[in-house]
C-alpha cells in the first residue's frame, strides 16, 4: 500500500499490517536500510521479553482508531514528500520485521552512514547473510576461484566486537567460524551465518549493524582483511 513520508509523523493507513500490529502489542518500530535484491527499509519491533533496555533509535508508536503514528526516523527525513510502499514479507519472513517500506519515486542504493555504502561493498542482509559484490570482488583482485574459497570469521573476537570491529577474509581453509559461498544476484554470498552469529548475539551485537569499512592487505599472509565497524542506525 503507497504510503507517503511526511514532515513530523509517518502514518500507516494498511489495515492488515496495524492487525498484525495489535495482535503483536508492538509499541516500539526501528527503522533499518537494507541490500538484498532490492533496496529498502526494514521496521523491526523489539524482542519484548529478551531486550533489557530501549535504546533511542526505537521510536513510540501511536494507535488511532483506524491508522498508526510513528515519528518520521532520520533516514526517512531527506525522504519527505516521496512515496512508499508499505507491505509485509510472505515468502521469507524476517523475525521480528512489522513491515518493509520499498522507495517508489526515489533511490536508497547510494545513502552512507546508515545501513551499508551502496552496493559496491560487502554488507550482511536481513537474513543475517554476507553478500559479496561482484565489482567489489574484481576491485580488490579476488580472482575467478571465489566459489571455490570460503569467509572466515576467524579473526573477530570479543575483544574486537567490543570495539566495534569485525573482521573477516576470503580462504580456502576450513576453520572456525568459516563459511562456503555461493552465488547471488549481484555477486556472491554466504549462507545464514549461525554459529557466528551465536557468538556476536553473546557479546550483545547485532551483524547487521556492522557496516563495511575498509580493505586491509595482511604483509605477513597475503590474505585480504575485510574490516566492518558496528554503527547506530537511526542517530539524532
Amino acid at each position: 500500500m503507497i504510503h507517503k513520508i511526511q514532515t513530523k509523523n509517518l502514518i500507516i493507513n494498511d489495515q492488515k499490517i496495524i492487525g498484525f500490529m495489535r495482535d503483536k502489542c508492538i509499541k516500539h518500530l526501528k527503522f533499518k536500510i537494507e541490500f538484498d535484491k532490492d533496496s529498502y527499509f526494514s521496521v523491526e519491533y523489539p524482542d519484548y521479553n529478551n531486550l533489557m533496555t530501549l535504546e533511542k533509535q526505537w521510536l513510540r508508536i501511536t494507535y488511532g482508531p483506524r491508522k498508526v503514528y510513528v515519528r518520521t526516523p532520520s533516514i526517512l527525513k531527506e525522504f519527505v514528500g516521496k512515496d512508499i510502499d508499505i507491505y509485509q514479507e510472505k515468502i521469507f519472513p524476517v523475525k521480528f520485521e512489522a513491515f518493509r517500506a520499498k522507495p517508489i519515486d526515489f533511490s536508497i542504493e547510494n545513502t552512507k552512514g546508515k545501513r551499508g555504502v551502496g552496493l559496491n561493498y560487502p554488507y550482511f542482509s536481513s537474513s543475517g547473510f554476507l553478500v559479496i559484490p561482484d565489482k567489489y570482488l574484481r576491485n580488490n583482485n579476488f580472482g575467478n576461484d571465489i566459489l571455490e574459497s570460503r569467509i572466515s570469521f576467524n579473526r573477530t573476537d570479543g575483544f574486537l566486537l567490543n570495539k566495534g570491529i569485525m573482521l573477516c577474509r576470503i580462504t580456502q581453509e576450513r576453520e572456525d567460524y568459516s563459511f562456503p559461498l555461493r552465488r547471488y544476484t549481484n555477486g556472491v554470498c554466504t549462507r545464514r551465518l549461525s554459529s557466528f552469529n551465536d557468538l556476536v548475539i553473546g557479546y550483545g551485537k547485532d551483524v547487521r549493524n556492522f557496516i563495511y569499512n575498509s580493505t586491509i592487505d595482511e604483509t605477513k599472509t597475503g590474505h585480504k582483511l575485510i574490516a566492518f565497524e558496528e554503527v547506530r542506525l537511526d542517530e539524532y
